[in-house]
This record gives C-alpha cells, structure tokens and sequence, in this order.
C-alpha cells in the first residue's frame, strides 16, 4: 500500500501458530500436519533456549522497519502454542515468566524505546549494507538522525567490515540493546556480533 499507509509488522496473531513453536521446532510437525491438532493431542513447551534469541532478532527486525510493530499478547515473553486455540492460552505474569521470557521482554522494552525516541526507526530511509544468509545490515536515516542495525543469525560470532557513508561518517556509535560501543572513522566502521545476536547502534552527541 505504499509508505502513506499504516502497516502492521508482526511476529505472531491469533490466527497463526506461535513463532516459538516453530523456533524450538515443534513445529511442523512430522506426524500430525494440522497445526490445530497438534494443540490438542500435544502440550508443546519451549525446549531449546536458543529459541528465545530467535525471537530476539525477529523483534529487533519488526521494530526497525516501517510500519508499526503489533505484538500479540504474550510473544514479548516467548508464550508457545501450536493452531487455534492452543496459540490463545492463558497470559502469564511474575515469576510465571522466566529468566528467557523476562529477557525477551527487556529486549522488546529497548527496541520500543528506541524506536520512539529515533525517526529514523519509523520515518526513515532504509539501505541494506548486507545480506547474507546470516549476516544483515542496514542504515536507517530520517532528517539527522542514523540508526546502524545488525544481526547474525549464525552459530558463531560473525565481523562485519562497514562502509558507512553518506549517512555516517565519523563518531561514536552505541549499542541500544547491549551498550556496546563502536567508532566510525573516514566512515568505516569494524563490528563484532556474537551468535543470535542483534545490535541497533545509534550515533552519541558529542
């Protein structure tokens, strides 16, 4: 519909299958390929924490590109759950959560905070660096504002050599999820990114 319309990004709704049963591959399913029975005849729970980072980097994705991210209840703490109606179970709150859930709702908490305080996460033009199958980047720039975002999907910590002119040229750049700093020189710039990671750098006033 083009960039007048309000779109909507989005993980998860209440016509689909959790992501996190796919991302701690319940499903598909081998044996069972109605995705509505599986909710009845099994009760998936999250196995693989390595899910949840999954997660984390399908969130940093919604919440840096345009449109305005929804969340369905519940995917902000990694709730599982195979078709409808087992994709509709009861929200949990508190110690109910978990470490990884607790986690991923911080990570959601930064991006959305970030995202409100930068223009460039939501009004900005968007060019890719990079595209790999495990390697993304892109620059996000509206006005003055430049937003660098990263993800490696890879088992292994991943480099990235960035050339990032016009939109920086030299500064301090941090790390909104992690605080990690970096400094882009003659607008190049060198990253380090650990496995399942994501990173949203944004340029520091002088």
């Amino acid at each position: 519909y083009g960039r007048t319309a309000l779109m909507s990004p989005l993980v998860g709704n209440h016509d689909k299958p959790r992501f996190m049963a796919y991302a701690d591959g319940d499903l598909p399913d081998p044996d069972e390929a109605d995705e509505e029975e599986v909710g009845w005849k099994k009760q998936l729970s999250v196995e693989d924490a390595s899910a949840y980072e999954k997660l984390k980097l399908a969130f940093t994705f919604i919440f840096t590109i345009d449109g305005v991210p929804m969340l369905y209840y519940g995917d902000e703490i990694g709730m599982t759950g195979a078709g409808d109606p087992d994709n509709r179970r009861r929200m949990r709150f508190g110690d109910a959560v978990g470490t990884e859930g607790q986690s991923v709702r911080e990570h959601v908490s930064l991006l959305a905070h970030a995202r409100r305080e930068h223009p460039a996460l939501y009004m900005g033009s968007r060019r890719a660096l990079l595209a790999e199958s495990d390697r993304y980047a892109y620059v996000r720039a509206y006005g003055a504002d430049r937003v660098l975002v990263l993800f490696n999907r890879g088992g292994g910590e991943a480099r990235f050599d960035l050339y990032l002119e016009p939109e920086f040229g030299s500064g301090l750049l941090e790390d909104v999820l992690g605080g990690e700093a970096i400094q882009v020189d003659g607008g190049r710039a060198t990253v380090s990114l650990g496995p399942m990671r994501s990173a949203v750098y944004i340029l520091q006033d002088d």
